[in-house]
This record gives C-alpha cells, structure tokens and sequence, in this order.
C-alpha cells in the first residue's frame, strides 16, 4: 500500500506520492486510463 514511501522517504500525503509513483512507474496506465474516463470514441 505504501509503495510510494520508497520512491518518496520524504512523502507528506501519501495519496499524492502513491500517485505520482504510478505515474512514474506506468505512464501508459495513467493515460490509458484517463482515456477510458473521457470515453473511447
């Protein structure tokens, strides 16, 4: 769950650094995904 602590020992919200760690790590995901939220034409 705490995947992000690795990446950011100094997180401070660690939704935002788990977020950016999926970033990160699978930008193609993320885009993907936003992709699918705004609707596959």
């Amino acid at each position: 769950e705490r995947i992000g602590t690795k990446i950011f020992p100094n997180d401070r919200n660690d939704e935002n650094n788990e977020e950016e760690y999926v970033i990160s790590v699978h930008p193609v995901a993320v885009i993907f995904l936003l992709y699918l939220v705004v609707g596959i034409p």
